[in-house]
């Protein structure tokens, strides 16, 4: 094996060792990162923008729910599907460094937690709710 031959084949080996890092670190935050959206408990939540209240849902998994809401998407169709937080990001309405994400009630039937959620709607009339 020429010197040549050999700095590709050390190269191509030290590629492979920080590609196989990467994905075991990669699996590794997956798993803590799931681990961590069970711990918030089902409930009633609201989406602040530059404090001010934009939106209110409701989730049982609400960690989740707030990171599908702060996702940036390419696809606009996509976006107005998944989430209107995260279509108005999309579009640049809105900016995600103002955003804030901030439990009100930790409820966890789902009948009481749908009702609460639209009786919160109501009184306080948020930007991207439907009523």
């Amino acid at each position: 094996m020429t010197k040549e031959e050999r700095s590709i084949y050390m190269k191509k080996y030290w590629q492979n060792k920080d590609n196989m890092r990467r994905n075991n670190a990669l699996a590794s935050f997956k798993k803590t990162n799931e681990k961590y959206k069970e711990k918030i408990p089902a409930g009633i939540y609201g989406i602040f923008y530059d404090c001010k209240l934009v939106y209110i849902g409701e989730s049982k998994k609400p960690q989740s729910r707030s990171i599908c809401h702060f996702s940036k998407r390419t696809d606009l169709n996509q976006a107005k599907i998944m989430s209107p937080i995260s279509y108005a990001l999309s579009i640049g309405e809105l900016e995600r460094d103002k955003l804030r994400f901030k439990m009100f009630e930790f409820i966890d039937d789902t009948k009481v937690r749908q009702a609460q959620e639209k009786r919160l709607i109501q009184r306080h009339t948020p930007l991207y709710n439907d009523l």
